[in-house]
């Protein structure tokens, strides 16, 4: 699971669920920086750029993000990049000076080992994750059925 709160939206994750995601195994899932911007532009970017509605959508997003910002730096940063519609420059100040740092955060609330896992394709971290479960003797299947 993602390191989410407990509310994601409007809907609010089962305790259970919860205490499992905080005591079961965690595995650290990370790849480039460049790979993870490329990653993102071409789920929400490269699809709909070019509709009349995209960056009006992005601007409305973005004022939430910037509520819960306190730097001025950082916030001035962000729209000069949103005016210039430098979307991957967005993704990137995004990333590393507000998702990362509260993603970083979260990892505190967790109990136990972390197993870090780098790749640079989806494919490559499967394997490596299988790899990883059969060394603790878990199969994937097995996890999904507890």
């Amino acid at each position: 699971m993602e390191a989410e709160s407990k509310r994601i939206g409007k809907a609010a994750q089962p305790d259970e669920l919860m205490e499992k995601k905080r005591t079961g195994i965690h595995i650290y899932l990370s790849t480039s920086l460049e790979e993870r911007i490329k990653h993102i532009a071409n789920e929400y970017i490269e699809p709909f750029e070019g509709e009349s509605w995209y960056h009006e959508k992005i601007e409305a997003g973005m004022e939430k993000v910037f509520r819960r910002l306190k730097g001025e730096d950082l916030k001035s940063a962000l729209r000069e990049s949103l005016e210039q519609r430098k979307y991957e420059d967005l993704i990137e100040t995004l990333l590393k000076d507000y998702y990362d740092p509260r993603y970083d955060h979260k990892l505190q609330e967790y109990e136990g080992e972390f197993f870090d896992v780098f790749s640079l394709s989806h494919e490559e971290a499967a394997e490596k994750v299988t790899l990883l479960l059969g060394k603790q003797s878990l199969h994937p299947y097995q996890l999904a059925e507890k």
